[in-house]
């Protein structure tokens, strides 16, 4: 037996593919999900190109009764699936189809009348035929693109119509089919337990414990999906009088997207101590490293650096690629690997990491980054160690905060020229919702100030520390008129700025202020 206990991976919650990097556009500013035949709707050929972006793995939906109705009748096909219609396995191969009749709203099925046209009616009008992470992510990327309605489906086995929905492209996950039986160890249990792909069902999940001398929890149904809605909903089994719903076996839901986060950030201290620097950038589908720089680093001895990394993705399931070269020059490895950025697409934000951070709370750390891009912005990282180890007591007005800094978090969320309303919300989430995130995790820190929220309450504090005072008195003595101005400069917050852009000097002083 496992105990009861099994380990499940919904591949649902899978969302990119490492090394792959993707196109953010925004979705249209609607309160409804762009339907078929709006001015919204995606073109053919805007259809065309995704479908080659998820290697040819989209599905147009025709109903399965369509040969039951004209001009499409075909008598012996429409008989055949009119005898089959109650067994679920003509359902379950089909990408749209599904099994409670309420939802099908009578659109397109063999009991109707020939007659009657065979319309999509509150059928989805496209699936993708998932075989890998990189589809769930890239079919994500164009919903959200298209703000199109988003369908998850396994079998259609569902009374209360989630498998479907009018004018939604829908993600199949059928044929994730992968069973693995593994040994578990954490506080909560220890032992054998199996890990399930989201597309695996009953019937496949018995055969590969039974096979092994063991049973599984699952629907008295054999054909109904596991790592779904069954156990998420619950899932009352023939066995759970003995070892309790299906969802009291769960051990965790495998996201192997954001625990490939949480491993890279966990190798960085290795990886900067060597004498690397590293740049990498995600958002809540994509995660890109590049470059990973290490001067006078032999190249191979820079790739074994990432050898735990790829192995953990490995590991995980998911796929990368990786280039590596050899440069003799720093103009030429800049040349050759540094990406071009763009400018005026983004509003900034940051904050500071100390390497204590990852070494003792990255799970929430990870979990901060991720509600930060599931929320839509994106995350710009650089892994650096410019700590006094390495450059001495530099007696200078750095951030002190630099001195401990693993991970410099930079976070955008992306400008829209025509959308003011839209970009003021933004950057209020910037300032008050996705900064203070960082900031409940690392309060003594601060932020790189050309980098930073330009809106960062306590500035003084986040960009100068200590040195605040210090450089304070500093410009008194070689600028006692104030005449040079700069906003988030050092005494700038002795002036205030008015909507016409006047320039006023206000009557209080932050001088006693601790920045400490």
């Amino acid at each position: 037996m496992f105990s009861g206990l099994l380990l499940l991976t919904s591949l649902m919650a899978l969302l990119s593919a490492v090394g792959n990097a993707a196109v953010t556009i925004q979705p249209s500013n609607t309160t409804c999900r762009c339907f078929p035949g709006e001015e919204c709707w995606p073109s053919p050929a805007e259809w065309t190109q995704f479908n080659e972006s998820i290697d040819g793995r989209l599905i147009q939906t025709i109903p399965l009764g369509k040969p039951c109705h004209n001009p499409s009748y075909k008598p012996g096909v429409c008989n055949s699936l009119r005898e089959q219609w109650t067994e679920p396995e003509i359902h379950y191969e089909s990408s749209s189809s599904i099994m409670a009749p309420w939802f099908t709203n009578g659109s397109c099925d063999p009991f109707h009348p020939i007659a009657k046209p065979c319309t999509l009616g509150n059928y989805i009008v496209y699936a993708v035929n998932v075989s890998q992470p990189s589809h769930i992510s890239r079919a994500l990327a164009f919903a959200t693109a298209h703000n199109l309605r988003v369908v998850v489906r396994n079998t259609g086995h569902d009374y209360n119509g989630k498998s479907t929905g009018a004018g939604a492209l829908g993600i199949w996950t059928h044929h994730l089919k992968d069973i693995d039986i593994v040994d578990h160890h954490d506080t909560h249990y220890s032992g054998k337990a199996i890990r399930l792909g989201a597309g695996v069902q009953g019937f496949e999940a018995w055969e590969a414990a039974d096979a092994h001398g063991y049973q599984v929890v699952s629907g008295e149904c054999p054909t109904v999906g596991i790592a779904g809605g069954y156990c998420q909903g619950g899932g009352h089994s023939a066995l759970s009088s003995r070892y309790g719903l299906a969802a009291d076996q769960v051990l965790k839901w495998e996201d192997t997207f954001y625990s490939a986060v949480g491993l890279y950030h966990s190798l960085l201290p290795t990886i900067v101590d060597a004498g690397a620097m590293s740049i990498w950038y995600f958002t809540n589908t994509t995660f890109y490293i590049a470059p990973l720089t290490g001067p006078n680093i032999p190249v191979q001895e820079l790739i074994s650096l990432l050898k735990p990394f790829r192995e953990g993705l490995e590991e995980m399931g998911i796929r990368y690629t990786l280039y590596a070269e050899q440069f003799p020059t720093y103009l030429s490895e800049f040349n050759g690997m540094m990406p071009e950025i763009p400018v005026g697409e983004a509003q900034y934000g940051g904050w500071l990491i100390p390497r204590s951070v990852v070494r003792e709370n990255n799970t929430a750390l990870t979990a901060a980054y991720r509600q930060i891009t599931e929320d839509g912005a994106t995350f710009i990282g650089v892994g650096l160690n410019v700590s006094k180890a390495l450059v001495g007591d530099v007696d200078n007005a750095v951030l002190p905060a630099w001195r401990d800094t693993l991970i410099d978090t930079t976070l955008t969320t992306p400008w829209q020229w025509d959308a003011r309303q839209n970009m003021l919300v933004q950057q209020y989430k910037m300032t008050y919702e996705y900064l203070p995130l960082l900031e409940r995790l690392a309060p003594d820190s601060g932020a790189y100030m050309n980098e930073g929220d330009f809106r960062q309450p306590n500035f003084q504090k986040a960009f100068y520390g200590v040195n605040y005072p210090r450089l304070r008195q500093i410009k008194k003595k070689y600028d006692p008129l104030d005449v040079f101005y700069g906003q988030t400069a050092v005494g700038s917050d002795e002036w205030t700025m008015y909507p016409d852009g006047r320039l006023c000097r206000v009557s209080s002083s932050a001088d006693a202020e601790d920045y400490s």
